[in-house]
């Protein structure tokens, strides 16, 4: 169905609730299921982590199964390593995201199996936030700077230090004068 008929349909309030309410119910007990698949879990597995028994379990990945808590949810998660975002949003969020479905949104990877390209990507952005900070904090000649200020950008710009293994005290020497920092607070 396109976004148009969509669109055209939800201003019925009464579809705009079975649609919600559908896609809940039919949406999650898909991702259950494909999570476990392509994990090469049994239900059995996941019904013991659970606490419950194997045909409860089945249950929920029923599409249409409709009893799910947030503390179900939660401990799905948790078993399936995955995040959980329950947020209401504008029908807009709602029909990009039915129209979004994909095997790729059904199969969330685990933290563990994510982990290396968030770490990449996470480091990559970090590092660029970084060089733009030091862009904007690196005083230039034309900007207003005390001598003592001057003093201690040359000094600590000249010797290249490791926050790792930094003392107290260097920290404390590293801290521009100006600023009332003690050598504790310096080095986090």
């Amino acid at each position: 169905m396109s976004k148009e008929v969509l669109l055209e349909k939800l201003t019925d309030p009464i579809y705009r609730e079975a649609f919600i309410s559908q896609e809940i119910d039919t949406g999650i007990p898909m991702q259950l299921r494909a999570m476990r698949e392509e994990r090469g879990w049994k239900q059995k597995y996941i019904a013991e982590k659970m606490d419950t028994k194997q045909p409860r379990f089945s249950l929920m990945e029923k599409p249409g199964y409709g009893n799910f808590s947030l503390n179900t949810l939660k401990k799905l998660a948790s078993i399936f390593n995955v995040g959980l975002i329950v947020s209401f949003v504008p029908f807009s969020e709602m029909i990009d995201f039915v129209e979004g479905f994909s095997r790729k949104r059904l199969e969330i990877p685990s933290f563990v199996d994510e982990y290396p390209a968030l770490e990449q990507r996470y480091a990559k952005t970090r590092r660029l936030a970084d060089s733009r900070q030091r862009n904007l904090d690196f005083p230039t000649e034309t900007s207003a700077v005390t001598n003592s200020s001057t003093e201690w950008l040359t000094a600590t710009s000249l010797a290249p230090y490791d926050e790792a293994t930094m003392t107290a005290e260097a920290a404390a020497l590293m801290s521009p004068p100006d600023v009332a920092v003690s050598a504790q607070q310096a080095i986090y």
